[in-house]
């Protein structure tokens, strides 16, 4: 078997021994060596096998200790593997479209659960965008609006799901794209038509404006954008 193979193999493994054996955060798994004979397999092949599970975020090195589970969040682990996909256009559409998913999915707990000191605080954000001169300041509104969204969803793993795409976008190192003041014009109403409505209580009218805000000619742009400057940096590395 070619080692790719074995590696891939032994990586599944590892990860089904820790969950039979239902370790916990800080336990240990064993070193190297011991995993490789447990799976009867060379040291070479574990030690790629454990890097990659190292970098997945589920296992951590301690000095003379071997391999233990690691204790990071679920979602911490998520965004340590999430961030490179932001390098490309492809993954950042693939991205943005799972952000959209989730708040369609969102859109009846959200409608059923925003209370009205949040559609308060929506209200005078779509405010602040149709009126902002600043494409920083309009993002930072953009981030605001929709971490409220999923602040109401009912839901913690949804909400901290939601949460984590949210500031990857915002927090992101890809290139910056400019924001025209036509652009800011155009994602000022499509947020004023998602609160319009929450205001109301109408879960469809939501998932028809979340779908216009993100689909689209937006994306389109928005991919198109993103290749132009992705290969402009490039030139200039």
């Amino acid at each position: 078997m070619p080692k790719e193979n074995q590696v891939k193999n032994i990586c599944q493994l590892i990860s089904q021994y820790v969950a039979e054996q239902q370790f916990q955060p800080g336990q240990r798994v064993g070193t190297e060596a011991e995993l490789a004979e447990r799976f009867g397999v060379s040291k070479a092949v574990t030690r790629d096998a454990v890097h990659r599970l190292r970098g997945a975020g589920l296992l951590e090195s301690r000095r003379r200790g071997g391999m233990y589970v690691a204790d990071g969040h679920l979602f911490e682990v998520m965004a340590h593997r999430l961030v490179p996909v932001l390098n490309s256009s492809e993954g950042l559409g693939d991205l943005y479209t799972l952000r959209a998913t989730l708040e369609v999915g969102a859109a009846p707990l959200i409608v059923g659960r925003i209370n009205h000191a949040t559609l308060g605080e929506m209200a005078e954000l779509v405010d602040q965008m149709r009126s902002v001169k600043s494409s920083a300041a309009f993002k930072q509104l953009d981030y605001q609006f929709h971490l409220m969204l999923f602040e109401h969803v009912g839901n913690r793993l949804l909400r901290d799901l939601g949460e984590l795409i949210t500031r990857l976008f915002m927090n992101s190192s890809r290139p910056r794209l400019p924001m025209t003041p036509l652009r800011r014009r155009d994602l000022a109403h499509n947020h004023s038509q998602i609160y319009e409505a929450l205001v109301n209580r109408d879960s469809q009218a939501m998932i028809h404006a979340i779908n216009r805000h993100y689909g689209g000619k937006d994306l389109k742009e928005l991919l198109g954008q993103f290749e132009q400057f992705a290969q402009a940096r490039s030139v200039r590395d």
